[in-house]
């Protein structure tokens, strides 16, 4: 279940490292084994155990890597959201500026419009609800990605507080 990923080139600035880069390989495995489940079965059949059969290890390797199973999910939620976030801002900052706000909304509509692709995402929203952790990194992940449209926008401010962004 190897995957070849390429990384946007570009001056990106992201509030996380890309998950299947820096854990070590038997935590990239699991990462791995988890959103697969979720892609195929959905956010209900995460669970240590069938996560622990599909990457060919044992429940307390899980526990080692990531904590938990919210620490799991955090994981896989990054992963997911990782490249695609990327993504949005090479297409937008690659362009013109006069040309930023037709790309991303041609970028927000390809999310739109291919939701498999993003069903697992969409899949775990609903539980940062009940856990503040997770909704903490979604929250800051939002941030960056609503930078990016002020940016495709020409709205940016530099420098300002995310307060005064939000606003």
């Amino acid at each position: 279940m190897t995957t070849s990923r390429q990384r946007p080139e570009g001056r990106l600035q992201f509030p996380f490292e890309d998950p299947l880069e820096t854990l070590p390989a038997t935590a990239q495995k699991i990462l791995r084994a988890a959103t697969a489940l979720l892609a195929e079965r959905g956010y209900e059949a995460v669970t240590l155990e069938n996560v622990a059969a599909e990457a060919g290890v044992n429940k307390a390797s899980i526990r080692y890597n990531f904590g938990n199973k919210a620490g799991l999910i955090i994981a896989v939620a990054d992963a997911l959201i990782h490249d695609e976030c990327l993504r949005l801002a090479a297409e937008t900052e690659s362009v013109p500026e006069e040309e930023r706000l037709h790309a991303a909304m041609l970028a927000i509509r390809r999310m739109i419009v291919d939701a498999d692709s993003f069903r697992g995402f969409f899949d775990i929203l609903p539980h940062a609800f009940r856990d503040p952790e997770l909704r903490e990194r979604l929250f800051s992940l939002y941030i960056w990605w609503y930078r990016q449209n002020l940016k495709a926008l020409g709205l940016a401010v530099p420098g300002a507080e995310d307060d005064e962004m939000l606003m």
